[in-house]
């Protein structure tokens, strides 16, 4: 269950990828509804509903689909654009969620993964998407927010080795419409640098989705991934093949775990990739069925007790209740950094904080109480030239307050003698400290008797 982004390949060999999923056919509204627009950017191109091949490969040329012929990218010698299409960010179900909706049938869960996807992009647009222009009166190419996206969103719900896999990609193109109505290609440091609570986002608002209707969390990692209670380790890993073959070929190069080394992971994945495989939906339905009952997983028992449960706290859900989770959440994730680190991205505190119960916080929740924390005193942004999203606690502040202090106090006094040793008389001279042989400590180099 991972946030993960990539770049899109040649626009129609990608519109042709993304709009199939062999699991449907092509009449089947199922597959009509497995796509959607998503953006504002978007909506302004009057772009909704499923997802048109031919509009979507012209998107990501960098057409404009609005009959002002205006396109982005840079005009060639031979008459073509040079523009690179856009990224491709992936939202993955844990597989205990596939599962449920795949083999249990439980359409409610896909709707939670619908749901959790929409509202995560709808974050994406409104705080990361960024393009880059002429400061004015400087004329510096800074980067700027506030602009709308134009982004194609693809539900798939088989791994390549035809395991059950809830997951959408994302498909952003590389361009936004920022305050002035100008068109303009999308800068993506900031997408790739919050990969990570764009992650807890989609997590967090799953998880809560998913008990609204009824289900049980239980969070199996600290970064706030979780599984379904009920659904076996026994039964997640069976119908994890690709995992497994991805772990394996880590395993041989001795390269650790997926979760320790993802750059290594995503060599690992591209290395035993195999192509898609065609599939028939109720085929394959089939296999997934006789393997969940041979493995004794019984999908339809949980999904009735999550619809019994769902009953009894119809009603319930985030808003005032929210405060006083959000409030220990951030507080938690503040300590947890601080514990490590002097200064901290904005962005883990609040993935942090996220992690620290999954479904429990949202993330404007969250924001509101990292803000609250600032307005306060708590948390202070830190002093660091051109990065204002980095935050520091007022103790690692009041610390660094008093040795500034302490240095400036030295210097008028001639140079303050550390604790424990008498200050050097006036006049006096320091010997330096002997020279360690290149590239030793101070002290290895220092006679052992034998």
């Amino acid at each position: 269950m991972v946030a993960s982004i990539g770049a899109v390949a040649a626009p129609a060999q990608c519109a042709a990828y993304f709009e199939r999923d062999d699991y449907y056919a092509k009449d089947d509204p199922a597959h009509r509804e497995a796509s959607a627009w998503r953006g504002r950017g978007a909506e302004d191109l009057g772009l909704t509903g499923p997802v048109d091949p031919d509009t979507l490969r012209s998107v990501l040329e960098g057409v404009v689909p609005d009959d002002s012929g205006r396109r982005l990218g840079r005009p060639g010698k031979d008459g073509s654009f040079h523009h690179r299409p856009g990224r491709d960010l992936t939202l993955s179900a844990p597989k205990s969620v596939s599962l449920l909706a795949l083999v249990g049938g439980d359409a409610r869960a896909t709707k939670a993964h619908d749901a959790a996807v929409a509202r995560t992009l709808d974050w994406v647009e409104r705080n990361v998407a960024e393009t880059r222009m002429s400061e004015p009166g400087t004329g510096r190419m800074v980067r700027a927010g506030e602009q709308k996206s134009v982004i194609a969103a693809f539900r798939h719900e088989t791994s390549r080795n035809l395991d059950p896999l809830l997951h959408t990609h994302a498909v952003i193109a590389n361009m936004v419409r920022g305050p002035d109505d100008r068109w303009r290609t999308m800068a993506n440091e900031k997408l790739y640098s919050h990969k990570m609570l764009i992650g807890a986002i989609y997590r967090t608002e799953l998880a809560g989705e998913l008990e609204r209707i009824g289900y049980r969390i239980e969070k199996t990692h600290a970064d706030g991934r979780f599984e379904v209670a009920g659904v076996s380790r026994e039964v997640i890993e069976a119908f994890s093949t690709r995992r497994a073959e991805i772990e394996a070929a880590m395993a041989e190069r001795g390269l650790g775990a997926t979760a320790e080394n993802q750059p290594a992971a995503r060599r690992a994945a591209l290395v035993t990739r195999d192509p898609k495989r065609e599939a028939d939906k109720a085929a394959l339905t089939a296999v997934w069925e006789k393997q969940a009952k041979e493995l004794g997983f019984d999908a339809a028992a949980l999904k009735a007790q999550a619809i019994e449960r769902s009953a009894v706290s119809r009603g319930a859900g985030r808003g005032a209740a929210d405060v006083e989770p959000a409030r220990e959440a951030v507080e938690w994730a503040v300590a947890h950094l601080a514990e490590r680190e002097s200064v901290f991205d904005r962005a883990a505190l609040l993935a942090g904080a996220l992690a620290w119960r999954p479904g429990a916080v949202s993330m404007a929740g969250a924001q509101r109480e990292v803000a609250g924390l600032e307005k306060t005193g708590v948390l202070h942004a830190a002093d660091l030239p051109g990065n204002r999203e980095v935050l520091t606690t007022e103790k690692a502040a009041a610390a660094e307050r008093e040795t500034i202090a302490l240095v400036e106090t030295g210097r008028g006094r001639g140079g303050a003698a550390p604790p424990g040793r008498a200050p050097a008389p006036p006049g006096a001279t320091t010997p330096p400290p002997p020279h360690p042989p290149h590239g030793r400590k101070a002290d290895e180099h220092k006679h052992t008797p034998r």
